[in-house]
């Protein structure tokens, strides 16, 4: 099916040169993998999203600062290197 997107130049031209390297004639193919590729991994995501908010406050407040304590002195061990 055909359908007009605009897009700016840049990624037309970043498109184009994919499509150069992978021996296409034109970016439809890549278009169609990467919509595919977001609508998969945007479910993937609102499924982990979902799951994370069901485990909100399934952790004792007690439970919460201990391991916060834990997170902050392994923080403070770590060295930045310059």
């Amino acid at each position: 099916m055909r359908t007009t997107v605009e897009i700016p130049e840049g990624q037309r031209q970043a498109l184009h040169a994919i499509a150069l390297k992978k021996g296409l004639r034109g970016y439809s193919r890549i278009i169609q993998e990467a919509v595919a590729f977001y609508i998969q991994n945007k479910e993937e995501l609102n499924a982990a999203r979902m799951q994370l908010l069901q485990l909100k406050g399934s952790w004792s407040p007690t439970h919460t600062r201990r391991v916060r304590q834990r997170i902050d002195q392994v923080r403070g061990n770590w060295k930045i290197s310059s």
